[in-house]
C-alpha cells in the first residue's frame, strides 16, 4: 500500500516558497514592475497582479529529483528556475497570437508582470454562470454524456482518497470526492453533464452560428460551438464543420451565476462511470476567471438562453484512451503505468489590461521542468490538431503547448523558462497534485483559459 502526501504539504515536501516563483536562484530574473530592462520583456502599465506575494513555506526534509536552490545543483545543460532543474533554452522567446497564429507578434514583447506576484483581483461580478464545451486530448468519441465538475482549488483535496493497490477504490473516491470532504470543506462549486452539441437538439446551446454544421469552412471558429472544421471521409477535398465536442453549463438550480471569479478553480472532465476505459479524467488546475474578462453583453456568440447574465466561457478538457498510449509509445517509453498520470498545459504571458488590452498570449521556445520529473517530456508541431508529439522537440510551439507523462501520485512543481533579450528568464512555476490515471493542465504565467476558435 502507498499513501499519497497531503495537499496541503505541496510547498513543504517540495522545499519551495510558495512566492518564489521567480525569485533569485536562476541566471537571469524579468526586470521588476515598471522597467523594461531587456528591450523584450515588458512589465509595465496595470498589466501585473497587485498584492505582496504570499509568505514563504517551511523548508522540510524531502527532496525531489529536479529540486535545486542553485545552478550547480543542475546538469550543465540545465538552469535553476523557481527551484527546479529546467532544459536551458537556446532559441529567443517569441508570442503567437491563437486567433491568426501569426507568429512572431510584431512589437509585442512577452509581459511577465505577473511572474512571482499574487493573483490580480479586479472588479467585476463575484460569480458567473460557466460554459463551454469538453475538449477532448486526442481522437475519440464525441465528447457528450461526461460529468463536469467545479472545485474551489484552496479546498481540492484529493489525499483524502489514498493511493493503494486497490485503484478501483481510489477512483470511486475520487470521483465522490466531495461527499468525502463534507466532514471538512465542501470544494464542489457545481457540475453537470455535457450534451449533444447539435442545434437540432433542444436543449442545446442557442448560438448565432456563423456557418451551418456540415457546410464548409476554413478555420474552426467558422463553426459551431461543439464543431471542428475537418476533412470528412466522405469528402476530402473540403474541410467541414464536423461535431466532436458536447456542450455544458454550470449555473445555479434557476439558472444564477455561481463560479466565483478572481479565484483559483479546478475544473473537471470525466466519465460518469469510474470503471469506463473510454476516457482519462482531465484536471484544469489553477484556472481563474479574471471578474473584469466577462464576456460580453454584445458577445454574438454567447448562447441566447445565457443573455442578460455574467457569464465566461472556457472548455473542460479530457483526453482520450488512444491519446493515452499514443504519446508514450511515439516517445519510446512504453505505456503509462496504471495509476499513475499525465501533465500538460500552455505557457501563455501575463495579460495586459486597459487601453492595450490583450489576453496572455502562447509562448513559443520555453522550456519546462518538474521537481518530480515523469518518464519523458512531449512537445508538439505547432498545428492544434496534431497531437502526436515531435521527439526531437525540446521546448513549446507556436501555441505553448507541452506534456509530460507517467508521473506518480503526488505532490509536484512544473517550472519554466525562456529566452528573452539573450537572457535564461524565468517565467514562473505552479505548484499542482498529479491524481491518478488523470491529466492535469497546468497553464501559466497567464492563468486565463484557452479555448480553440
Amino acid at each position: 500500500m502507498r499513501s499519497i502526501l497531503p495537499v496541503a504539504l505541496r510547498l513543504a515536501a517540495l522545499s519551495l516558497a510558495a512566492g518564489a516563483v521567480a525569485c533569485g536562484s536562476t541566471e537571469s530574473s524579468p526586470a521588476p514592475n515598471g522597467t523594461d530592462t531587456t528591450g523584450e520583456v515588458a512589465t509595465t502599465g496595470d498589466s501585473g497582479a497587485s498584492g505582496d506575494a504570499p509568505a514563504q513555506a517551511d523548508v522540510p526534509a524531502t527532496k525531489f529529483v529536479n529540486q535545486c536552490t542553485t545552478p550547480s545543483a543542475c546538469k550543465d545543460y540545465q538552469t535553476c528556475a523557481s527551484q527546479v532543474c529546467v532544459l536551458k533554452p537556446s532559441t529567443k522567446a517569441e508570442l503567437t497570437d491563437p486567433k491568426n497564429f501569426d507568429l512572431p507578434m510584431a512589437g509585442t514583447p512577452l509581459n511577465l508582470a505577473c511572474v512571482g506576484q499574487a493573483d490580480d483581483k479586479p472588479a467585476g461580478p463575484d460569480k458567473v454562470v460557466l460554459w463551454g464545451m469538453v475538449d477532448r486530448f486526442g481522437g475519440g468519441i464525441t465528447t457528450e454524456d461526461l460529468m463536469v465538475e467545479v472545485f474551489k482549488l484552496e479546498d481540492f483535496q484529493p489525499e483524502k482518497c489514498p493511493y493503494t493497490d486497490d485503484l478501483a477504490a481510489t477512483r470511486t473516491c475520487l470521483a465522490d470526492l466531495d461527499k468525502v470532504l463534507k466532514g471538512g470543506k465542501a470544494s464542489l462549486i457545481g457540475s453537470t453533464t455535457s450534451i449533444d452539441a447539435d442545434p437540432t437538439n433542444p436543449n442545446a446551446l442557442k448560438l448565432n452560428y456563423t456557418i451551418e454544421p456540415g457546410k464548409i469552412c476554413k478555420l474552426h471558429r467558422d463553426c459551431p460551438l461543439g464543431y471542428d472544421c475537418l476533412k470528412s471521409k466522405g469528402n476530402l477535398d473540403a474541410t467541414t464543420c464536423l461535431k466532436l465536442h458536447g456542450t455544458y453549463v454550470i449555473a445555479g438550480p434557476n439558472g444564477e451565476p455561481i463560479v466565483p471569479t478572481n479565484t483559483p478553480l479546478i475544473v473537471r472532465a470525466r466519465h460518469p462511470d469510474v470503471a469506463s476505459e473510454e476516457w482519462h479524467t482531465g484536471y484544469q488546475w489553477g484556472l481563474y476567471l479574471y471578474a473584469d474578462n466577462i464576456d460580453k453583453d454584445d458577445d454574438a456568440e454567447r448562447p441566447a438562453q445565457l443573455k442578460g447574465k455574467p457569464t465566461y466561457r472556457t472548455n473542460a478538457s479530457i483526453v482520450s484512451k488512444g491519446q493515452w498510449q499514443l504519446v508514450p509509445n511515439t516517445l519510446g517509453v512504453g505505456d503509462i503505468v496504471e495509476g499513475n498520470a499525465a501533465v500538460g498545459g500552455r505557457i501563455r504571458d501575463c495579460r495586459v489590461t486597459g487601453a492595450a488590452a490583450r489576453p496572455g498570449m502562447p509562448v513559443h521556445n520555453a522550456s519546462i521542468g518538474f521537481a518530480d520529473p515523469g518518464s519523458a517530456l512531449a512537445f508538439y508541431n505547432d498545428d492544434e490538431d496534431n497531437t502526436v508529439p515531435v521527439a526531437s522537440k525540446q521546448s513549446t510551439d507556436t501555441i505553448g503547448r507541452y506534456s509530460a507523462i507517467d508521473f506518480a501520485p503526488g505532490p509536484n512543481r512544473v517550472s519554466a523558462t525562456a529566452l528573452v533579450g539573450g537572457q535564461v528568464t524565468e517565467l514562473g512555476a505552479v505548484d499542482f497534485y498529479t491524481v491518478p490515471d488523470s491529466l492535469i493542465l497546468v497553464s501559466f504565467p497567464g492563468k486565463q483559459a484557452y479555448f480553440k476558435k
